[in-house]
């Protein structure tokens, strides 16, 4: 059981709507008492600082307020009969509520701007041309997704407004009265459609772009890293995300159901070694070694262990840690009497 109550301050006849699931509703009541009076000895930041009713409790003292119990209801109401108490009371606007109550905090989107560090930003599409402005990145992102943005939401915004990406939401952005950052061509980034056979059935979809897609398929738009994996996948060893083969519109011709190849999940022990193989000899770097004092002796070798191997003896890899430190590291002078270099 929870309850809707009222505060209200028998001065002005400004009121404050909440909501408790307490058992006895008063116990809520003395709690708003015991947070105004222990602001007196708060130190660090708390959100009471900030809260209006708190701040007038202290102001004028809790005798000249009056505590009342507007309604009794149950716990999943609660949250909506709070809206409706606060809309009705209009106690958002000249009340001590300080959001729309409910689930959250909701407030007005007029007042975000009201921060000192608030700034305007501007909205184009995606070829450069202006479309219109906004007061706060906030406001810019609730207009756009017409929903209540989250923060992620608000922070892709700045991300592109930084240069950090080409476009947010479909749209470019800016900080008002700045002008677009340039791009170039292989930077951009811009939607593009998709299209996916089901692997199992051979169903063909499309989609006006992957984070659509991944909304169908993964149930999250924002959780599309395995989307994309299948995505930069070739066609002759595409991979699937969650039974489906997909693509990119490119301007080429789409590829056929019977055109993708898969690659077999076990390969075999000597293809697996093949590539082990490969990989180390694309990793190996040749290093030259110029010896200390009048010899000057120059010595070269195919790869970090091969030089250990002189050093320590065939088979011995322990020189590598000490021969790499002083190719990379300007403090080291020699080691094993040697200057190291990648040659």
């Amino acid at each position: 059981m929870a309850y809707i109550y009222s505060i209200t301050n028998t001065i002005n006849q400004k009121k404050y709507i909440g909501k408790t699931s307490k058992d006895n509703p008063y116990d809520r009541w003395k709690e708003h008492i015991s947070h105004s009076k222990a602001l007196d000895n708060t130190v660090a930041y708390s959100s009471l600082h900030t809260m209006p009713i708190i701040r007038a409790l202290r102001k004028y003292g809790s005798d000249k307020f009056k505590f009342n119990v507007l309604v009794e209801c149950d716990d999943n109401d609660v949250s909506n009969l709070e809206k409706k108490y606060i809309e009705q009371y209009n106690t958002y606007y000249t009340g001590y509520n300080a959001t729309f109550g409910g689930e959250g905090i909701k407030k007005d989107p007029d007042q975000w701007s009201n921060h000192p560090h608030s700034k305007a930003v501007s909205c184009y599409t995606l070829e450069g041309n202006y479309i219109c402005d906004y007061p706060t990145v906030g406001v810019a992102a609730l207009e756009t997704l017409g929903h209540t943005p989250s923060h992620s939401d608000r922070g892709c915004i700045t991300a592109c407004i930084k240069g950090k990406c080409f476009q947010s939401m479909n749209y470019r952005w800016t900080w008002k009265g700045e002008k677009l950052k340039e791009w170039k061509d292989k930077q951009i980034r811009i939607r593009t459609r998709v299209y996916g056979y089901h692997s199992i059935t051979g169903e063909y979809k499309e989609w006006d772009s992957q984070a659509d897609c991944a909304e169908e398929i993964e149930g999250n738009r924002k959780a599309n890293a395995n989307v994309k994996t299948s995505l930069d996948s070739k066609r002759t060893a595409k991979t699937h995300c969650k039974k489906w083969w997909l693509f990119r519109f490119d301007g080429s011709r789409k590829v056929s159901f019977n055109q993708i190849k898969i690659t077999p999940k076990d390969r075999g022990t000597e293809y697996y070694r093949k590539i082990a193989t490969l990989g180390n000899a694309k990793r190996k770097k040749k290093v030259k070694a110029v010896a200390k004092g009048l010899s000057n002796e120059v010595l070269y070798f195919d790869s970090l262990s091969d030089a250990s191997y002189f050093i320590k003896g065939e088979g011995n890899r322990t020189a590598v840690s000490n021969i790499l430190k002083n190719i990379n590291s300007p403090v080291w002078c020699h080691a094993f009497g040697y200057k190291w270099y990648y040659s």
